[in-house]
């Protein structure tokens, strides 16, 4: 039996060093860095993580409790404590995202695994060592051979192809094409984080996969890189296309970042490259543009090209979801005014501007309802300046005599039926195939108040592109955009199939404006923000923004001052969320 102190970092977010304990009563041998165990802390207990040896205090020490699992491995110790410093957030934060959510005994035996190479001539531009490779694609262009030429070319060593993808139901789909190939994968259940710790040769998953505690990484994969669904919301908001990355870096092996948009913070400081063999503009969608101050303004939203074209995909595609209607605000209005003063429908209590919803008036801000009436003549007639999915929804069921589902982020998950669909994004991951899918409203994605309003427009239109396939095949849909700008540079790049132009602008806009990746931000918020922003102003050249009571942004020339600055400012006295690389800014 070993009595010799290990290092236990304990699951306590206050509590950032690791604290000694001997081992458990009748253990023999090495407890291996990364093991769960279960501890006594201040008379509680909690979970813990074996980090190494103990520093070797002189007082007398308590016994860890039990072995509770195997844990993640010593490599993702350190990927937890760089991530911690990068995103400002506590390390036991991302050991827990490195550990199996029930406790793990034994791992299963390693499959075989005899990829067969793919026969199809799409191939990485250059079989690098290590480091990252971008290859940009065509929208709707299939990355399954790049995927499967990395892991091919993996196979002859130990270790494993990590490959995250933005969507569960992405991985699925992808995981069963790549074992219909004779790939040995690790796909997402409840089972993946004991074969994916045996070291099965691939793993697929989403943001969490970053983690993924393989015993040896061979290769990193990112399929559309440029997606939001990579980056936690929450705080700390660590972005999982970065963890990799760096976890490529460690480990010295290629990672590939593959996309349709090299973002201007993907490609910062780093090459974008064509794959081989690809399909150029004919891999991006056949698109028509309908310019909204050429309308009739009596017909809103449903303009007469619109009903056109939906008439004729209706005829031409017979099965559900043959129309597919994307606009961004649910709800049956959120913009009225009265017909006989021209007044907006505003609350009583707080002045913001009210929805119609069912029959009465609903304060988004303050939640108060109040019966349809004008607050200022009285009149009971509203018209509707902006309509909302559900009012659109109705005026489409009457318009084309057809099937109507309405589909938005908490109206279930089911695929639709109807032969038109109309609702937010939450759609375009719905729906897997239509005639013709239509944004009715381009202009609110492009004049979005965040600086990344552009890429985000982009990436929409890429997601809605892949629903109606590519403008070369046999029967391609339409991918139809509704905007007042006809000319802006992100409607022309959809129409010519190439994004080089409108990234590279928006690229320098940023530079010239000194606007992330060209400077690190941090967002701020809560009670003391003010205090601690200015805090951390003085370790660094690190400047602090108030932008009102309660919340700020920190601003820095490197991402490398701003997170040391951070990491040197104690934040437990101050009540603040920090929010590193806040894309909502």
């Amino acid at each position: 039996m070993s009595d010799e102190a290990v290092g236990i970092l304990v699951d306590v977010p206050a509590l950032s060093r690791p604290f000694d304990y001997l081992p458990p009563l009748g253990h023999i041998g090495r407890l291996e860095p990364g093991t769960i165990v279960r501890v006594t802390i201040h008379g509680r207990r909690v979970d813990g993580w074996v980090v190494g040896p103990g520093t070797g205090a002189n007082v007398p020490l308590q016994r860890i409790k039990k072995i509770r699992s195997i844990g993640p491995t010593e490599e993702l110790l350190s990927l937890a404590s760089f991530a911690a410093w990068r995103w400002a957030g506590p390390i036991t934060r991302f050991l827990k995202a490195s550990s199996p959510e029930h406790n793990v005994y034994s791992l299963p035996p390693v499959p075989p695994h005899a990829p067969r190479p793919s026969e199809v001539a799409l191939r990485p531009p250059t079989p690098a060592a290590e480091g990252v490779t971008i290859i940009t694609l065509g929208a709707v262009e299939d990355p399954f051979d790049l995927v499967l030429d990395v892991i091919t070319r993996a196979a002859s060593s130990d270790g494993s192809v990590i490959v995250a993808t933005p969507t569960v139901a992405y991985a699925q789909r992808l995981s069963a094409r790549l074992e219909r190939a004779g790939c040995a994968v690790a796909r997402p259940g409840p089972e993946q984080w004991s074969q994916a710790r045996a070291g099965w040769p691939v793993v697929v998953g989403v943001r969490g996969v970053a983690f993924a505690p393989v015993p040896r990484v061979a290769a990193v994969v990112v399929l559309d890189a440029h997606e939001h669904t990579y980056t936690e919301e929450a705080t700390p908001t660590w972005n999982a296309v970065e963890v990799l990355v760096e976890r490529a870096r460690l480990a010295k092996v290629p990672a590939f970042l593959i996309t349709p948009i090299a973002t201007a913070t993907l490609s910062f400081n780093r090459a974008v490259k064509v794959a081989v063999g690809s399909g150029g503009s004919q891999m991006w969608p056949k698109v028509t543009t309908v310019d909204l101050k050429a309308t009739d303004r009596r017909h809103r939203l449903l303009t007469e090209p619109f009903v056109d074209a939906a008439r004729q995909a209706l005829a031409e595609d017979q099965g559900p979801a043959a129309v597919v209607c994307l606009y961004n605000r649910t709800g049956r209005a959120k913009l009225l005014a009265c017909k006989q003063c021209d007044a907006l429908a505003a609350c009583t209590d707080c002045g913001s501007t009210v929805t119609q919803e069912a029959t009465q008036f609903v304060c988004p801000s303050c939640h108060s309802t109040r019966p349809i009436v004008c607050a200022g003549c009285g009149g009971l007639a509203m018209k509707i300046l902006r309509p909302g999915v559900s009012r659109l929804a109705e005026e489409l069921r009457a318009l084309l005599q057809v099937s109507v589902d309405e589909v938005t982020a908490s109206g279930g998950t089911g695929t639709p039926s109807a032969r038109v669909v109309v609702g937010t994004e939450a759609v375009l991951h719905r729906v897997r195939h239509s005639r013709l899918v239509a944004v009715l409203d381009l202009d609110q994605h492009l004049l979005a108040p965040r600086f990344s309003a552009e890429e985000d427009a982009l990436a929409l239109l890429v997601q809605a592109g892949r629903l109606v396939g590519a403008r070369g095949s046999e029967a391609p849909g339409t991918l139809l955009l509704q905007t007042r700008q006809p000319d802006h540079e992100v409607v022309r790049a959809m129409e010519d199939g190439t994004l080089v132009e409108v990234l590279a602008a928006s690229s320098d806009r940023r530079r010239r404006l000194s606007l992330p990746p060209h400077v690190a931000h941090a967002a701020l918020r809560g009670a003391e923000a003010a205090e601690y922003g200015a805090a951390v102003a003085l370790n660094g050249n690190v400047h602090f923004l108030e932008i009102e009571p309660g919340e700020g942004l920190l601003v820095a020339p490197t991402t490398q001052l701003l997170c040391d600055a951070l990491a040197a400012t104690p934040r437990a006295k101050f009540a603040v969320k920090v929010a590193v690389d806040a894309e909502s800014i």
